[in-house]
């Protein structure tokens, strides 16, 4: 429906006061059409009519008219807001189906705010709902959000496998909406995972079928996946015209479905080395990204405004978006691990409540069986309290492996899920403590910070997998060479990072020597060896963890200015 239409269907509907007769229903219906045809600002005056009249509405039509609020709401990025609604529907206690979908918007919602506890635990009450409603409509849409949602904390299979049973779920129906999204689901989960001549394929067959609807929105994001892949395929021309037709799909509507376009823009400008209109688009999309605190789009764009200046010989803005690049990497880094967090935990009191469950049917079974023996002979009587005694033991077993349990995922939380080192938070708060130790007991301590040469050129050469496994390889190195007597972590995406407790720095500069001469003799896993470059720096009376911290950092960059692949000692701090 055109645009000017539905303004003029809006128009009609709200001439006047609405009267005892007015079909409630039809009026729902077609705002919930144009919601999905013309989203955007023009529909806030149907729904503040539809809430004006919420008074008058059935309980079904009043949940009905709230998520409408809430999903409009949520498009202009009102997300509090729209949360408000939610809540309001879940104290309704609105029937199955209704609830199943509130439930999966809700868990839409508290996702973009970066209430990732709050967004699993509804995604697990909706797929809980599922055998209640049997709707295809919202398997499709549950199953791709659950895709998505595994996708961001890092479980790739997990958001392949939720995404195809989105596709079946579609393919049950005759509706093409349904069909794109799937699809769209799939494409992102293939891409995510670097499988993109499939992320291409399923792209292209989601576009034949969102092009027989009339929902701008899911077009122009498969619009956009679609030329992303392209992109990374090397197929620029067909990115671009893929690019235009998101654009003008996103065009007044999605607020973040403009800004991706004009990020894969600047993007297919770099690949056409046209650097100096790709900064100035960048520039915008940094301020923009900022206000939205939208870290994983934000470092990507100061990679790009990095690799742009400097380009155009522009070091000194090229080193400026690096760090920035660094710090909006570090904060999405930090929102991952809280995402994942949130699904370990999520998922463990999930399984803790079916055991609760289990545990007190027992229970109820043990009472039952006591009630029982108290009419029956001694005998029995006594079966009954071993039984008891039993099903204690088993209490206190099924306890001590949920504590376990909850050990072992508070162990993952702490670990690099690549390399098996610590992560970056855990590793540098493992750090203040052993220098405190070390302060208090007057022994030496050391800090190297090492860096893969050229990573980069590996991951674009090699693919992500060989990368991942050269991560992994350098890992095993580290290990090896410096000992479970020291720290060691995986701080960034080629930055690792071991802290040597009772030892000099020129005791640390022999075995990075030694790592450095090893790996220049051993072949890696693409066929040839490695490098990386290390700075050194040893703790001082009364250094800071930040201080040493940045001697160590200096030493490496100064490693890097030299050449790369060698070992720089931090000078000592002045004054000393």
């Amino acid at each position: 429906m055109h645009i000017g239409l539905c303004l003029l269907v809006a128009l009609l509907l709200l001439a006047g006061p609405v009267k005892a007769g007015d079909d409630l229903q039809k009026r729902i219906d077609f705002a919930a059409e144009l919601q999905i045809n013309e989203p955007g600002s023009n529909l806030n005056p149907v729904i503040d009519q539809l809430l004006s009249d919420i008074e008058q509405a059935t309980p079904g039509q009043q949940v009905s008219i709230r998520l409408l609020a809430a999903r409009n709401l949520g498009l202009q990025g009102r997300i509090v807001e729209g949360l408000e609604f939610i809540d309001q529907i879940l104290a309704a206690e609105p029937e199955p189906g209704q609830r199943l979908t509130t439930y999966r918007l809700s868990a839409n919602l508290a996702m973009n705010l970066g209430d990732y506890e709050r967004a699993f635990a509804d995604l697990m009450e909706a797929v809980a709902l599922i055998p209640e409603t049997g709707s295809p409509f919202e398997e499709t849409n549950l199953y791709g959000l659950a895709s998505y949602f595994h996708g961001l904390a890092g479980e790739s299979f997990s958001a392949i496998s939720y995404a195809q049973r989105s596709l079946e779920s579609a393919q049950e129906t005759d509706n093409p909406r349904l069909a794109c999204l799937a699809y769209g689901r799939l494409t992102a989960a293939f891409e995510a995972d670097d499988r993109l001549i499939e992320a291409e394929q399923s792209g292209r067959q989601g576009l034949s079928y969102c092009e027989q609807t009339d929902d701008p929105v899911t077009t122009g994001w498969i619009h956009a996946l679609l030329a992303s892949v392209l992109i990374s395929l090397g197929e620029l021309d067909q990115a671009e015209a893929m690019i235009a037709q998101a654009t003008a799909n996103h065009s007044d509507v999605y607020h973040q479905g403009q800004l991706n376009s004009q990020r894969l823009l600047a993007r297919l400008m770099i690949e056409r080395s046209q650097f100096e209109p790709a900064l100035e688009k960048l520039d915008n999309l940094i301020s923009a990204y900022e206000k939205l605190a939208l870290w994983e789009r934000l470092a990507e764009v100061h990679w790009l405004a990095a690799r742009a200046a400097a380009s155009l010989g522009q070091t000194r803005l090229a080193y400026d978006h690096t760090l920035k690049h660094i710090d909006a990497r570090e904060r999405f880094l930090s929102n991952e691990r809280a995402l994942r967090l949130a699904y370990l935990e999520v998922e463990f009191a999930s399984k803790q409540r079916e055991q609760e469950l289990m545990l007190l049917r027992e229970q109820a079974r043990v009472e039952s069986l006591r009630r029982e023996t108290i009419e029956q002979q001694a005998l029995f009587r006594k079966f009954a309290y071993g039984f008891g005694l039993f099903l204690l033991l088993i209490l206190l077993l099924l306890l001590l492996h949920a504590v376990r349990r909850r050990r072992h995922f508070q162990h993952l939380s702490r670990r690099d899920g690549l390399s098996g080192l610590l992560n970056h938070t855990s590793f540098f708060e493992a750090v203040e403590q052993t220098m405190g130790k070390a302060q208090r007991d007057g022994q030496p301590l050391t800090l190297l910070m090492a860096d893969m040469d050229h990573f980069k050129q590996i991951n674009d050469r090699h693919g992500h997998l060989k990368g991942d496994a050269v991560l992994r390889q350098t890992a095993a190195g580290l290990a090896n060479t410096f000992g479970k007597q020291s720290l060691i972590g995986r701080i960034g995406g080629e930055e690792f990072a071991v802290c040597l407790s009772g030892v000099t720095i020129r005791q640390a500069a022999e075995l990075a020597e030694k790592l450095r001469e090893d790996m220049g003799t051993t072949t890696s896993t693409i066929g040839r060896p490695v490098t990386m470059s290390f700075g050194i720096a040893e703790m001082a009376a009364g250094e800071n963890l930040d201080q040493l911290r940045k001697r160590a950092d200096d030493a490496l960059y100064q490693a890097k200015r030299n050449g790369r692949d060698r070992v720089e000692l931090a000078p000592a701090r002045q004054g000393e």
